[in-house]
């Protein structure tokens, strides 16, 4: 009876699957709400199936499981507060100097407040992680952190990897046949068009994708631990929640205003703006204004 007993314990136990729960940190000290809407989707997805997730970003996102926590080293104004109004610079011609000098001079300044946070020293003294999932896109300061937590590292783009992000993990792009991004060329280049790459590629490393659509993307070559995973971020059409941008509209002159107005009322279509208040005094009435708009749902 006892061996029986027994027995049927034992074969309790062996239909019992296994299950094993991580802690993973999620490292987006310096991401803006457009990189974190890439990874909530990922965050949701673990914390759901029993991951304890931590976030470090400036963005507290809604919705997360109990199993997600959220903590702020800096907020979105130590991150985009004081940027020059880019509606001003465009007009004195120094659109292109603003953002990139003083957005990089931004998050140089944000990137020593994360390191000069006392909740990371707290972190990096006390706190155990099985994996270490980092936003690369122009969070390069904090890559001296990872080392400290010894745990496993996955780098996620949130765009497309142009050459200065993937030559920081030794994956270098050939500027033969992978067009830089701020030149008009395909990977069907000339002899001249290959040297130019070449240059434009050496000189202007430091910089990302900013003008071209994200559909200039070309076949390239990639280590076998690098993983596309566009997409990721895209979920069921809801209806319209709330979104942001950068660039607020409420910033631009009144005579570009006017313009978008006057262009606006000849539309048979029905047209949404995103703006920073909900009325205007000259609003067609074909325009609706929201202060936030998802291009997913939108389209």
């Amino acid at each position: 009876m006892v061996s029986l007993k027994l027995l049927r314990t034992l074969l309790l136990f062996s239909l019992m699957g296994t299950c094993f729960s991580e802690r993973i940190l999620f490292l987006l000290p310096l991401a803006s709400r457009s990189h974190v809407n890439v990874f909530e989707p990922l965050m949701k997805a673990l914390g759901e199936r029993g991951h304890e997730i931590v976030n470090l970003s400036p963005i507290i996102s809604s919705n997360m499981p109990p199993t997600v926590q959220q903590i702020q080293l800096i907020t979105v104004d130590d991150l985009l507060g004081n940027m020059p109004n880019p509606f001003e610079q465009r007009k004195t011609g120094k659109l292109w100097t603003m953002m990139n000098s003083s957005a990089l001079d931004h998050m140089d300044k944000a990137c020593i407040k994360v390191l000069e946070t006392p909740r990371l020293y707290e972190m990096l003294e006390k706190e155990k992680f099985d994996l270490v999932i980092v936003d690369i896109f122009l969070n390069y300061c904090v890559l001296g952190v990872i080392p400290h937590f010894k745990a496993p590292s996955i780098f996620i783009s949130t765009s497309s990897s142009p050459s200065f992000l993937t030559s920081v993990y030794g994956n270098r792009l050939p500027p033969s046949f992978v067009p830089n991004l701020f030149l008009k060329c395909t990977d069907r280049m000339s002899f001249l068009e290959r040297l130019t790459n070449t240059v434009v590629d050496v000189l202007f490393g430091v910089m990302w994708d900013r003008m071209f659509p994200l559909h200039n993307n070309y076949p390239r070559p990639l280590l076998p631990d690098v993983i596309e995973v566009g997409g990721m971020h895209t979920r069921p059409a809801k209806k319209l929640p709330k979104l942001g941008f950068h660039c607020e509209s409420k910033d631009m002159p009144e005579n570009y205003r006017k313009v978008f107005i006057n262009v606006f009322a000849r539309l048979k279509q029905r047209v949404i703006w995103k703006w920073e208040t909900e009325t205007m005094p000259d609003l067609p009435p074909n325009v609706k204004l929201s202060k936030w708009l998802p291009q997913q749902d939108v389209l």
